[in-house]
C-alpha cells in the first residue's frame, strides 16, 4: 500500500498543468489509499473496536 501510495504520488508529479482531470482523480487515489492506510493502522492499534463501541453507545442511548 505504502508502495502504491508512492507511485500515485510520482506519478502526479508528472503531469503537466492543462490535465485538470487526471490530477483530479490521481489526488483522489492518493486520498484513498492514505485513509486506507490510516485505517489499517488504527485496526493493528485496537482503536476501530474502542471506536466501534463508542458509535454504537452513542446511537443506542440516543435513540432514548
Amino acid at each position: 500500500m505504502e508502495r502504491l501510495l508512492e507511485l500515485e504520488k510520482y506519478k502526479r508529479t508528472l503531469l503537466d498543468d492543462a490535465d485538470a482531470s487526471s490530477d483530479i482523480l490521481i489526488t483522489m487515489k492518493i486520498a484513498t489509499i492514505e485513509q486506507t492506510l490510516n485505517y489499517l493502522m488504527e485496526y493493528e492499534q485496537g482503536k476501530l473496536h474502542e471506536e466501534f463501541n463508542r458509535e454504537r453507545e452513542r446511537i443506542h442511548y440516543g435513540r432514548k
